[in-house]
């Protein structure tokens, strides 16, 4: 084999490494919670929390007071795909309310190292007269 065919050989061997690093790296930001194995993370630390963008009201049955905790799920496109109450007002209807405006509610994600992330997060939902 001469010496062309060799050199040529290589190139193209370094190549297909270099590509083959190249897409196994850059496809990581893709799978979103791939550094969390499928599991929502916790903000702190270095996974920065979610930032509100669109948080339309609860209705208030009955015209109560009260405030609710719900964890939801917020996943790397910032929309909340689970949700659930986790410190009551108190009353049913205002929690079943506040469950179902958080799941309307968009967020920028939240972010590990830049890239967007998957998280378990609460939020508070207050009810007030007036």
């Amino acid at each position: 084999m001469s010496r062309s065919r060799i050199a040529a050989l290589v190139t193209t061997v370094v190549g297909v490494l270099t590509l083959m690093a190249f897409l196994a790296t850059s496809s990581l930001h893709l799978l979103g919670t791939a550094e969390a194995g499928d599991k929502p993370m916790k903000v702190g630390g270095e996974v920065k929390r979610p930032k509100p963008v669109s948080t339309p009201a609860p209705a208030n049955p009955g015209k109560a007071q009260g405030r609710a905790f719900i964890e939801c799920v917020i996943d790397e496109h910032g929309l909340v795909t689970e949700e659930k109450v986790v410190k009551s007002s108190g009353n049913q209807n205002l929690d079943r309310s506040a469950v179902d405006a958080v799941k309307t509610w968009t967020f920028l994600p939240a972010t590990l190292k830049g890239k967007p992330v998957t998280v378990s997060y609460v939020v508070t939902v207050d009810f007030t007269i007036g």
